[in-house]
């Protein structure tokens, strides 16, 4: 997903709307590279498993679980910034 975006669209997008597949890799790109990001709309999205280590800080590949991994990583960057 990150691709499709130039560096200068990416910390400039307010709003974005996805469709098509997404994973933690995508994810996480949402929640570290675009900074300007209020409004993002998922609901024509199918969220795929990602296995791999290439997500936080994770030394050996693992499964995720979306509920968790979701909430996980979005709470982790908003708490770490207190």
């Amino acid at each position: 997903m990150r691709t499709q975006f130039t560096d200068e669209e990416v910390v400039s997008i307010t709003h974005l709307t996805l469709t098509g597949s997404i994973n933690a890799i995508d994810f996480k790109a949402l929640r570290d590279e675009f900074s300007a990001l209020e409004y993002l709309d998922l609901m024509n999205v199918s969220i795929k498993l990602y296995v791999g280590k290439k997500v936080l800080f994770l030394k050996k590949p693992m499964c995720i679980l979306w509920n968790a991994y979701l909430h996980m990583l979005f709470v982790i960057k908003r708490t770490s910034n207190i």
